[in-house]
Formats: structure tokens, sequence, C-alpha cells
């Protein structure tokens, strides 16, 4: 998907002109703005919010599988289904696409502005703990093309 989320937002708009119908559970704007909420909160959080609560009770056995799971979706670019969002990040019930492509347009362009300052930094993510810039654009991109790849696409008819 290439280094940039810039692309996140091309892809999104590629659906909405194919017509990208309903996933399992939200239609494209709301995906759309299901990922501009997380993209934006990436670029509010710093590493001086510190490690959530959940995070600092984890046991050390806890801590080393969150490692590996992480370098394992990082690697491989697996994401997780059936995994409930936070509520930090759950879609407005009504949106329109072009609403939630702005937002969406929006939040990508925050992201890569501050990926490019120098020192700049981030927060934990709930489940895989720290990441910077390169981890954090490679989560966001793994977790658009999963959501993605959740919406249906209608079918053509042959012409002719």
């Amino acid at each position: 998907m290439g280094k940039s989320l810039r692309n996140i937002v091309e892809r999104a708009r590629c659906l909405a002109e194919a017509g990208a119908v309903q996933g399992r559970e939200w239609t494209l704007p709301q995906i759309c703005d299901h990922l501009a909420r997380g993209i934006a909160n990436t670029v509010k959080g710093s590493v001086a919010d510190g490690p959530s609560e959940w995070s600092r009770r984890l046991t050390p056995w806890k801590r080393l599988k969150r490692w590996g799971f992480k370098r394992y979706m990082l690697l491989t670019g697996w994401f997780p289904q059936g995994v409930p969002a936070p509520e930090s990040v759950r879609p407005a019930d009504e949106i329109s696409l072009e609403e939630a492509l702005t937002k969406l347009a929006s939040a990508v362009e925050a992201f890569e502005k501050k990926s490019t300052r120098v020192g700049a930094t981030w927060s934990e993510h709930t489940y895989l703990g720290r990441l910077n810039a390169r981890g954090w654009r490679r989560f966001h991109r793994i977790h658009a093309a999963h959501h993605f790849s959740l919406l249906r696409t209608p079918r053509r008819e042959p012409e002719g």
C-alpha cells in the first residue's frame, strides 16, 4: 500500500466509485470515520501520556506475548477479526461519505505532517504497546486494508 497513509484515502475513494456496500458491521462512510478517529488519536497522542492502566498491569509473560503479536502483525500484515473497537474510535451512526472522506484525509495529512517532525513522540497502542512513526504507519495501513476487505462491491454484469 505504499509508504504513505494517503493511499488509504485513495483506496476509500476507489471503493466509493465502485459502489462498495456495507461490510459485516459498518458502511464505507463509517469505516472511513473509524479510521480517521484512530489516525487522529495517534497524532494527538504522546509518549508523555504514558502506558495505559491495562498495559501497566501486564505480567512479563503477557508483555512478551504482546511483543510477539505486534511483530507478527507488522511483519505479515495480518489483522485479527472480531476485536471490538474502543469507544474512542467507534464511528458515528450517521455520517455522509464526503464528510467521512474529508475527516480521513485531514487525519492522514496531520499524521504525515507529524511524522516528518524531528523528535515527534507517539502514543502507546492499547494492545500493541509503543510504536514509532513507521510502526504506526504500518499499523494504520494494515488496519485500513482489513476494514476495506470486509466491504462488498456489486457484481457487474458483462456487457453485450
